[in-house]
Order: structure tokens, then sequence, then C-alpha cells
């Protein structure tokens, strides 16, 4: 009932008390959002989803209506997506996920872009389709997602939704290496082993398997490793070979761990 008094208010204006009323309603973040006013949804989720990520699993629940409400007055989409994505504070979902995912594209979220173009990879919620993942990834990546980059450069590389194009995958994996992507530079390191797109060059392999490395990718440092150990690309040295096998190792690649032994035995 004094929601209607308030909205009546708002449309006729008539009286200082019945208006007095509506600011003191106003001063209520949940009714303020719940009348549509997007300042006090964005406060209302903030809140909630602080709480929500500190562990509070009623937050997590009584988040979806504002997330909802958010979502209808074009925010927070790419959040709702999440809570179903997880099945936070909801039954988990792919499908409302995708839903919601394509509406946070729609208005430029590029995380909800390189979500969906996920879904679409890996068949989640939706049917598989490449064409349409490529196509996410593409809007994900426009804007910098880089993570989104690389999957693209994937994509190209094995002629998933596209026609495989090596040089493309390299375009995608420089740009998702630039914003320290850890799989795209490990992808660059690779292409430049294998010579696909580029140049055979093991100099420029160990400088992407050292920056991936750099960024915790386990592979990356066994690769660097095996670099140094054969003196490809860099100067040959077991010492150094065997403090990246152990980095790969304490980081889970067991390939690792056991060059890391061999160099130990070795009496490196």
């Amino acid at each position: 009932m004094f929601k209607r008094l308030c909205i009546a208010a708002l449309v006729l204006c008539v009286g200082y008390v019945v208006l007095s009323a509506c600011l003191w309603y106003g001063t209520n973040l949940e009714q303020r959002c719940e009348i549509g006013d997007s300042g006090a949804c964005g406060e209302l989720v903030l809140s909630l989803m602080q709480k929500c990520d500190n562990g509070d699993s009623e937050a997590c629940r009584e988040l979806i209506p504002y997330l909802q409400t958010a979502c209808n007055m074009n925010m927070e989409c790419y959040n709702l997506g999440i809570s179903y994505l997880n099945g936070q504070g909801v039954r988990q979902s792919y499908k409302e996920a995708a839903q919601y995912f394509q509406k946070a594209c729609e208005l430029n979220d590029a995380k909800g872009c390189y979500n969906l173009g996920v879904l679409y990879e890996h068949g989640q919620g939706v049917r598989v389709d490449y064409k349409k993942s490529n196509e996410y990834y593409q809007k994900a990546c426009d804007l910098n997602v880089a993570a989104a980059c690389s999957n693209l450069g994937m994509l190209y590389e094995h002629g998933q939704g596209v026609r495989v194009d090596y040089k493309k995958s390299i375009e995608h994996y420089q740009k998702a290496c630039d914003m320290e992507n850890a799989v795209g530079c490990y992808n660059l390191g690779v292409s430049y082993i294998k010579g696909q797109g580029v140049r055979q060059d093991y100099k420029e392999a160990a400088q992407y398997f050292q920056k991936a490395c750099g960024l915790d990718i386990a592979i990356g440092c066994h690769n660097l490793g095996i670099l140094y150990e054969t003196g490809k690309g860099v100067r040959q040295n077991e010492a150094t070979a065997k403090e990246y096998y152990g980095k790969a190792c304490d980081l889970g690649e067991q390939k690792g761990c056991d060059r890391y032994r061999e160099l130990r035995e070795r009496g490196f």
C-alpha cells in the first residue's frame, strides 16, 4: 500500500505530507531499488555481493532478486549469469547463465561475451557452436579480454568454426600475451618452436616460455628448462634448467619433477 502511495505522490506531487512520506520511502535501499532507482540497486547489489563472496549463503540468496531487478534495468546481467553458472544463491543452470551472458554481451559487457563464447565452445547450456564461440570471443577480444584473445587464437590454430589460419592465431596469442595472459604467451612459445605461423625461432620461444613461466604456467617452465638443458635458443646451462624444472614441479607438472630428479642424480 505504501509503495502505491509513494508512486502516486511522485506522479501527482500533491501535499507536503505525502511528499515527505515519499522522501522517507526513498531512503531505504531495498525499496528504492524496487521502484527503479538504479543507483540504489547498484549499492545494494555491491553490499550483498561482498557478503556473498565472504561465504554468507543467505546474502547469496537475497542477492538474486536484486540482480534480476538490476538486469531488467540493463545492469548486473553478467553477475546474474555468474550466479547461475556457479549455482550461487540459485540452482545451477548453464542455460540461464547463457541467457544472462547474452544480454550482458548485447550491452557490451566484455566478460559476458567471453563467458558466452566459453559456453558455446563447450556446449554448456547451449549446443556446441564454434562459429558463435568465435563471434563472442572476437567481440570480447576487441574489448580487451585477454583470455578471449587466447581462446580465439586456439580456434584459428585448430580450425574450429573458422578455417585454419596460423597467422591469425599468432596475432591473437600475441595480443593475449601483451595483456599478461599466460596461456597466450605459452602458445606463442609453442608456435615459435614449431615454426607455425612464424619462422621457427628457439630464442623467441625461450622468451615467451620465460614470460609464461613468470605467470605461473607450469608447462612453460618445463619447456624453458628443456631449452636450457639442450642449449636451444639460450646458452646451455643444466643448473638453470634444473631451476625451471623445479618450478614446473612446484606448479604441479610431473614431467618437471622427473627431469629435476634426473638432473639432480647427474650432479647438477
